[in-house]
């Protein structure tokens, strides 16, 4: 079996982004937590068009919420993103 990747205007059923866990690239619980809204903001205005999947590490679903900034944290069975036509809801 061969995969390719399609182009990115190539019709597709949903988009797939992977929630953003601590790692290097963040220097901080803040600055995570500005990349997390920014990703939440792209999955909302994606949703729009098409269904999104988050992809979310079982650890950083698991972890608390370290900073008093407006996020989510998401629970579903599918792993699929909230509000984007699934029964996935915000917590």
């Amino acid at each position: 079996m061969t995969y390719r990747m399609p182009a990115e205007w190539t019709p597709h059923e949903r988009t797939w982004m992977a929630w953003p866990g601590p790692n290097p690239t963040f220097t901080d619980d803040e600055e995570l937590a500005a990349a997390r809204a920014a990703w939440a903001s792209v999955a909302r205005a994606v949703r729009r068009f098409e269904p999104v999947t988050m992809v979310v590490s079982p650890a950083t679903r698991r972890a608390p919420a370290r900073s008093s900034a407006r996020t989510s944290t998401w629970s579903s069975a599918t792993s699929t993103t909230p509000g984007c036509g699934t029964s996935a809801r915000p917590s």
